[in-house]
């Protein structure tokens, strides 16, 4: 039904069942998360966004927040300065736009030539998240004990040389 939908990502397991639809009506195809605030593409290319906590099947998208170019996937960088990156509907071009410039009629600058699909940036929650479940894994495998073993032998061979 091409609406959002959620899931906790460390306890995302095959057999686990997604909550929602969490958004309105609207379709939606590619979204970006950044801190309060959710992205969506529709399928014309329009750009939305809403507030994440807010958010409930009811709650409205507000846009479009772009009439100068038509978005097919969205993502959110920065820390200092935020952008907004969106790859271009038909051209496959990357633009960006600063986040708290975001207008609908202001124009969004390039930053690629084109042929490309879908654009996601790794933000620290998402590596944070992946970097816990994987560890657990590690941990779970006793590959922790094997790279202390290695550190041992390494710091052996440099205390041996010195």
């Amino acid at each position: 039904d091409k609406r959002v939908y959620k899931q906790v990502l460390v306890q995302m397991t095959p057999d686990n069942h997604w909550d929602g639809p969490i958004s309105d009506p609207t379709e939606v195809e590619s979204i970006a998360i950044y801190e309060d605030i959710i992205f969506a593409t529709a399928p014309d290319g329009s750009l939305y966004k809403q507030n994440l906590f807010r958010m409930c099947n009811v709650s409205p998208w507000e846009g479009p927040q772009s009439n100068t170019i038509k978005v097919q996937s969205v993502a959110v960088f920065g820390a200092a300065i935020v952008k907004v990156y969106g790859v271009e509907m038909g051209t496959g071009k990357i633009y960006c736009h600063g986040l708290k410039d975001l207008h609908p009629v202001k124009p969004w600058h390039p930053v690629s030539a084109g042929d490309t699909s879908v654009i996601t940036i790794c933000n620290s929650n998402l590596k944070d998240a992946c970097r816990d479940m994987l560890e657990s894994q590690w941990r779970a495998s006793g590959a922790h004990y094997e790279r202390r073993a290695a550190a041992s032998r390494i710091r052996g061979n440099a205390d041996a040389i010195a």
